[in-house]
């Protein structure tokens, strides 16, 4: 679920605290909180529907009063076939003498009095995986950015189309992308944060977590594209990263998230992870294991962020 930007406050020199949490959307969450008295457990067409009926509102409410300051490039085509899901924005503040931190960086690589480069946030929207566009975040990114960053605002492909596989490969090609060139918008990549709201957050703590577990990346298939010393901080906004949690009675997503960004894992197929094999044919007890199991890599509930913090 997106979440929208506000101007943020006077910051000491931390950078984590230049991350400041987008405010929630009450009246999405209203809806939302009405649906669950309707239907014990969200199934995915129902969330699908929701998040269709107030991405308009969001895009419009959310970015009410654009933020100045700040310079916007806007749809970098990070992969290099046209399409949106493969879009990026890049978001770069104004610099005291009134110029920008975009290329900066080559200018000064002969110029001794070139402005340091700046810290880089990378931030994935949310929408439940099915959602969702980097739109409604605009304003939240260029927040930071005003706060003395550069911010990269990035979208993916999602399912139920694509599964978490895809997802991962989006994210982690998007971050390839701005090592190879933030540098030339004043970014430093050498000092990378990762943020994201809802689903967002959990694909950036898996990415994350990634970097640090080499067996996590090999379990997705994924070579990360940043070095783990690159990346300092992980920003979660009421984000799922324990997937445990879909198992609980009383939750309100159901199981077909689980199944649909891991496709296989359902009764009667042959049960297959992203990059694993989960275990053959089966149903009740030996499927929901399979369920288990899988989500156990989504990451957290096998301890793939708790020790990633340690490391950051």
């Amino acid at each position: 679920m997106t979440t929208p930007g506000h101007q943020p406050r006077h910051h000491d020199s931390s950078f984590q605290q230049h991350t400041q949490r987008p405010q929630q959307s009450g009246g999405t969450f209203a809806v939302a909180r009405k649906a669950r008295n309707l239907l014990r457990r969200v199934p995915v067409w129902t969330w699908r529907v929701l998040m269709h009926s107030v991405k308009a509102s969001e895009n419009t409410r959310f970015n009410v009063d654009p933020i100045a300051g700040v310079e916007y490039v806007r749809d970098i085509d990070f992969v290099g076939d046209g399409i949106r899901a493969h879009r990026l924005d890049v978001i770069t503040p104004r610099l005291p003498n009134g110029t920008t931190a975009h290329g900066t960086a080559a200018a000064g690589a002969a110029d001794a009095g070139a402005p340091p480069a700046l810290p880089v946030y990378v931030y994935f929207h949310g929408g439940g995986w099915t959602s969702g566009d980097k739109a409604s975040l605009t304003k939240y990114c260029a927040s930071q950015a005003a706060g003395g960053m550069v911010a990269v605002n990035v979208n993916y492909r999602k399912a139920p189309r694509f599964q978490m596989a895809h997802v991962l490969a989006d994210a982690n090609a998007a971050l390839a992308w701005v090592r190879q060139n933030i540098a030339g918008y004043g970014g430093d990549p050498s000092r990378i944060v990762l943020g994201g709201d809802s689903a967002g957050g959990q694909i950036a703590a898996l990415l994350t977590a990634a970097s640090f577990r080499p067996e996590l990346a090999r379990h997705h298939g994924l070579t990360p594209s940043l070095p783990a010393s690159d990346v300092k901080g992980l920003v979660q906004h009421c984000s799922v990263v324990d997937f445990s949690v879909f198992f609980d009675k009383g939750f309100v997503l159901s199981l077909n998230f689980i199944r649909m960004l891991l496709p296989g894992l359902h009764s009667g197929a042959r049960n297959r992870g992203i990059g694993g094999r989960l275990g053959g044919p089966g149903n009740g007890a030996s499927h929901l294991e399979a369920l288990r199991k899988g989500a156990g890599f989504l990451p957290r509930s096998n301890g793939w962020i708790r020790a990633s913090r340690r490391s950051l």
